[in-house]
């Protein structure tokens, strides 16, 4: 039979055990809070990026379509702003150049593109005979 100090001594280093088990579970869920967070900023980084990409692309298309109006206008040596609307406050797409090539700039949080654009003209309109992406 054991005595009371053997007992108590027992249940001690119980309880020792079942707090340094306790203590490395918040640990390991620590650390897992902390790689989950880094994940989530990370994927919030990319997503931002890839929509800003995506506006630049589209601004490419609507300055074309409003260079092409203008190509009867003839050569615009000063780049030309291209007015947008609100919610592309700080978005900026200007464009330039003679009747047959005319670049083409954008920029959007930070990033830019451009893009120039060689036109023909096709009977009474222009159409697009190449296309050429800059810094791709």
């Amino acid at each position: 039979m054991k005595t009371h100090w053997q007992n108590r001594t027992s249940r001690l280093r119980h309880r020792g055990f079942v707090m340094i088990v306790a203590i490395t579970l918040l640990g390991l869920a620590g650390a897992t809070l902390a790689v989950m967070a880094t994940l989530f900023a990370g994927e919030a980084k990319r997503v931002q990026s890839a929509s800003a990409e995506t506006q630049l692309r589209q601004l490419l298309i609507v300055g074309e379509a409003a260079a092409r109006s203008r190509l009867n206008l003839g050569t615009t040596t000063q780049p030309v702003k291209v007015e947008l609307p609100i919610p592309l406050a700080g978005a900026v797409l200007t464009f330039a150049g003679a009747s047959e090539n005319v670049r083409i700039e954008a920029a959007y949080q930070g990033r830019h593109a451009a893009q120039t654009v060689s036109y023909v003209q096709d009977r009474d309109a222009w159409r697009i005979a190449k296309v050429t992406l800059d810094g791709r």
